[in-house]
């Protein structure tokens, strides 16, 4: 089996130049030959992240959560069969994203909550901070602002005790 994490890293940075770029359809297109590019060499991880992706522009950049939600659903799908924890807190971030331009607060909570206890579980610090501050800003968007002051600390505490401020 070939190592293919810097292809991924290619697919990912091209996709994301595209994102920043507001080039929703090129970024798609780049997502999904990634999809098929980790289709056709067996690398589920790879596809899922993909799939999260496309899902994340379908719905933000191009208006249609409905096409999104479904490409999330079946990443979700199929990360929960492969037991592939990353990519399921990936789509939990990324569904937090789009719940949160919506203006669903509640929902993206919800799954803020999942990929905070994922990123827990794997000690993953992408997952875990990006969450917890995630979670104290949405709390805030709320105006429920003596729940978000504990997660505040919470994020903050957890954030310096492994010296990464990024969040």
């Amino acid at each position: 089996h070939q190592d293919l994490s810097m292809a991924r890293r290619a697919f990912e940075g091209l996709g994301l130049v595209k994102q920043n770029a507001y080039d929703g359809d090129g970024a798609q297109e780049t997502y999904r030959d990634m999809i098929d590019f980790a289709s056709e060499r067996d690398d589920t991880p790879m596809r899922i992240s993909g799939l999260n992706k496309i899902g994340l522009v379908h719905a933000i950049f191009a208006g249609d959560s409905d096409a999104g939600l479904g490409a999330l659903d079946e990443a979700a799908s199929i990360a929960d069969e492969a037991k592939n924890k990353d990519g399921l807190a990936e789509g939990c971030m990324y569904r937090c994203g789009i719940f949160t331009s919506a203006g669903e607060f509640g929902e993206a909570r919800k799954f803020l909550d999942q990929a905070a206890r994922i990123g827990g579980e794997l000690d993953s610090e992408e997952p875990l901070l990006y969450s917890k501050t995630h979670i104290a800003n949405t709390m805030i968007f709320m105006t429920e602002y003596e729940e978000a002051w504990p997660l505040i600390e919470d994020a903050l505490e957890e954030s310096t005790s492994r010296g990464n401020l990024k969040y």
